[in-house]
């Protein structure tokens, strides 16, 4: 069944879908669209995932941020897929990133003989295709106006200011092809598939599409916990707006789906849920991924930037007659929003990133709809249109300067034709290749000693490390990161260092080139703790065993 919207903008039904030449200001039959015009969805999403490409062919990956910690979870699950240890430290626990997109990225990537680093960048172009298929889905179930889910990718991932907040779970083109592997990728492309299928299920009565709600809200749950409370206001949103009838009745049934789901994700035996989430020994855990969070709720303005321009229309919407499923979508996530500021909850503050994915499907609609009113005038329709498509174009114009470091993922040789500094990477760019002997030797040197920059990156290629940087919520590393100080502090001896090299099983140190040259008092006498058996331009590699 086809869902348009009446002339107030708020959702309606039985309008046919027109997929003609709305943009040309007058007679649809008059003015046939061209085939570029017909497919851009289409050649919008191609160029995405050619850029995708470009950059997973220059076999790098960033340096400093978390993405080494999904690596090593996926590594630790596709080895041990039934009762998986600690992916980072020698010993037996579990981990907060134990999620089935993680254990399916492990498991396949283990049956297909390929390096967690491979599977993951495989996984980056299915979340890709999944993200883009699932929008179009979803937005054209949502409108039957044409192009909308064009203009709205275009939107999400172009019309931010230039503060744009570089994490995952945005969808930015600075960060875009950086987080597609990442768990966060997956689960938005998760709600937007689950949002396309409740609509199927309101608008045909028929309760056997509440399973991909049961099902996609509990993976979205374990994956990444934040975007299943969009889902959440999402799937609500749509009950209470888009029933044909009997909406309480779909509303109590969403509402008892998604509490379904709540009880299979807690189901899940690899990650205790429930503990991680509202657990005692976990407020630690919570409380320091929340004390990075709170950076969205700062430069708010310039971080959205043109994309605030889609305020006045919400505005405009909740003045229908009739209530409209993206504004009650977009309110829902703001006010989640706004209760992760009031209680200092800053998890909450990842939201912002789907209440900019609503705005730009609203923007979206909203432009179609004002072109549709052109093409209907009788004079000036015309002018309209080009009116509107001149703003359109300077908005994702100044967007895209905004994120224009996104484009540092084309070939180098494109970007060796760029102006210099133009574009540049927000990141250090991290060579496979440097952990090649870490990677065929691991069984040798299964527990690692390294600062903990480096050990963010090596548990990836099997080992394990003493220490790790960031916090962890099932095991308590305060005293492996004292320890690993006084490894490293110019003031220890070397019986200190061999005790600790002892306590821990230590087998192997690393030790970055760089800080060899920098340093040679502090780091020359850890080289000769061991026997130097590698070293590349990168890291030298010492056996502790028998020094």
């Amino acid at each position: 069944m086809t869902v348009a919207q009446d002339a107030s903008g708020a959702p309606g039904r039985g309008e046919p879908r027109t997929e003609g030449p709305a943009e040309a200001g007058g007679d649809p039959a008059a003015s046939p669209e061209g085939w570029i015009s017909r497919n851009r969805y289409v050649l919008l999403s191609t160029a995405l995932i050619l850029l995708a490409v470009s950059y997973h062919l220059k076999s790098q990956w960033p340096g400093g941020i978390d993405i080494w910690e999904h690596a090593a979870a996926a590594r630790e699950l596709g080895a041990h897929p039934l009762h998986p240890g600690h992916p980072l430290l020698p010993v037996h626990r579990l981990h907060q990133f134990f999620s089935p997109y993680l254990w399916v990225v492990g498991v396949l990537g283990r049956l297909s003989r390929v390096t967690v680093v491979t599977a993951l960048d495989v996984a980056a172009f299915f979340n890709l295709v999944l993200l883009l298929i699932s929008l179009r889905l979803f937005v054209r179930r949502l409108t039957p106006r044409p192009h909308v889910d064009f203009f709205a990718l275009l939107f999400i991932v172009f019309l931010w200011g230039p503060d744009a907040w570089f994490f995952s779970g945005f969808l930015h083109f600075n960060v875009l092809v950086i987080v597609l592997s990442y768990p966060s990728t997956f689960a938005k492309g998760l709600v937007l598939l689950s949002l396309w299928a409740h609509l199927h299920y309101l608008e045909s009565d028929d309760e056997r599409w509440l399973l991909p709600t049961l099902l996609l809200s509990a993976v979205v749950l374990l994956t990444h916990p934040v975007d299943a409370v969009f889902l959440g206001i999402g799937v609500v949103a749509l009950a209470l707006t888009r029933s044909p009838t009997l909406p309480l009745r779909h509303v109590v049934l969403t509402v008892l789906t998604l509490a379904g789901s709540l009880l299979l994700a807690f189901a899940w035996p690899l990650l205790p849920l429930y503990q991680l989430l509202f657990g005692s020994a976990t407020a630690g855990y919570r409380a320091s991924i929340g004390a990075a969070d709170h950076e969205m709720y700062t430069r708010v303005l310039t971080a959205l930037g043109p994309a605030l321009v889609v305020v006045p229309f919400a505005l405009r919407r909740m003045k229908a007659r009739r209530p409209d499923p993206l504004v009650v979508m977009l309110v829902g996530t703001l006010l989640a929003y706004a209760f992760g500021y009031v209680t200092h909850d800053w998890s909450f503050g990842r939201l912002i990133s789907s209440a900019q994915i609503v705005g730009a499907i609203l923007l979206a609609d909203e432009r179609a709809l004002i072109v549709r009113g052109a093409a209907a005038m009788a004079r000036g329709g015309r002018a309209v249109v080009r009116v509107v498509q001149v703003v359109t174009l300077a908005l994702v114009l100044v967007g895209t300067y905004d994120v224009r470091n996104g484009f540092d993922a084309m070939p180098e040789a494109v970007l060796a034709r760029l102006p210099a500094n133009l574009v540049y990477s927000f990141v250090d760019k991290v060579d496979i290749s440097d952990f090649d002997f870490l990677a065929a030797h691991h069984r040798t040197y299964p527990v690692v000693i390294s600062d903990l920059y480096t050990s963010l990156e090596l548990p990836t290629f099997g080992s394990k490390v003493v220490a790790f940087a960031r916090t962890q919520a099932f095991v308590d590393t305060t005293e492996r990161g004292e320890d690993l100080a006084v490894f490293y502090s110019p003031s220890s001896t070397t019986e200190v260092r061999r005790s600790i090299i002892a306590k821990y099983g230590a087998s192997l140190l690393v030790v970055p080139v760089d800080k060899l040259a920098a340093e040679p008092d502090l780091y020359i006498p850890l080289v000769e703790l061991g026997t130097v058996v590698s070293r590349n331009e990168r890291f030298v590699f010492v056996d502790l065993r028998g020094g």
